[in-house]
């Protein structure tokens, strides 16, 4: 996926694995390059020898919930998990394999980023329909037309379950209203007034 436009401040990622089926799990290696080089595992060796079909995974590294390591694996968000660390670098790759997504968003964010799939076992098969990459971007602090600061808090990490809120400081006039909205995940919360939780 060649990805443009993406401004700064982005500061999370998610990714989402659509229709993925496959006859054992537990064989899958899914790696994802960012276009510094760096990789990280989405899921290796998790879900044992449980037949998947047509489930849909986000990877999401402010969650806690980890993959099965042996037990069926069923459509939901999770962290990237990887049960047996080692595995070689993709072509391209530089560093380690980790499960860390700071790596990836660390360096230039626009650019290709790389999915690689293997499955490390001779006798089985899967699929997975499509992927997908999820950035959260946030401004920090944005001067209005009166002079006046718009404040986001927290700067960052966000993701969906994130209260986001807005305070305004240093407006010419203090009690004229303000509009203003704020994207996140493609989603516009437009509110009036000088302060909203998400």
């Amino acid at each position: 996926i060649t990805v443009s436009g993406v401004p700064v401040g982005t500061s999370t990622l998610r990714v989402k694995l659509n229709g993925l089926s496959h006859t054992w799990p537990d064989d899958m290696d899914v790696f994802l390059m960012a276009p510094n080089g760096a990789v990280a595992a989405l899921m290796s060796d998790s879900g044992g020898s449980s037949v998947v079909s047509g489930i849909n995974l986000v990877f999401d590294g402010a969650v806690s919930t980890s993959l099965p390591d042996e037990t069926a694996i069923t459509s939901g968000t999770y962290r990237p998990t990887d049960y047996e660390t080692g595995e070689l670098l993709p072509s391209g790759g530089i560093g380690t394999i980790g499960t860390s997504f700071t790596t990836l968003t660390a360096g230039a964010i626009n650019g290709a980023w790389k999915l690689f799939v293997t499955d490390d076992v001779d006798g089985d098969s899967g699929t997975i329909t499509s992927w997908a990459l999820v950035f959260d971007t946030i401004a920090t602090d944005t001067t209005g037309p009166t002079g006046g600061t718009m404040t986001l808090s927290p700067a960052s990490p966000i993701n969906a379950a994130t209260a986001l809120n807005v305070s305004f400081s240093g407006w010419t006039d203090p009690s004229a209203p303000l509009n203003y909205s704020v994207l996140v995940d493609d989603v516009v919360v437009s509110v009036l007034g000088s302060s909203a939780a998400r």
